[in-house]
């Protein structure tokens, strides 16, 4: 099944750096590069086939560093997303 993972700009900065962005590229996701910087940020959503979202999960945190629980501004909310 195909994945999306979504970044939003939580606490007044983006979560993932333009490297964890090739990194996933690298690791075989679809990266949706904007043309030009968007609020600073290259890419703000990826994707990829997995048999299970907790499979992505596990991979994306891999790759990334990150981590997908993270609860970012109690304002902006959650700055990662899956579906």
């Amino acid at each position: 099944m195909k994945i999306v993972y979504s970044s939003k700009n939580s606490g007044g900065s983006w979560w993932l750096s333009d490297e964890d962005w090739k990194k996933l590229e690298a690791a075989g996701w679809t990266v949706e590069w904007r043309n030009e910087k968007w609020l600073g940020a290259l890419a703000t959503s990826a994707s990829k086939d997995f048999p299970s979202e907790e499979d992505a999960i596990r991979e994306w945190e891999e790759v990334t560093g990150q981590d997908a629980s993270d609860q970012g501004c109690e304002f902006c909310g959650p700055p990662h997303s899956f579906y």
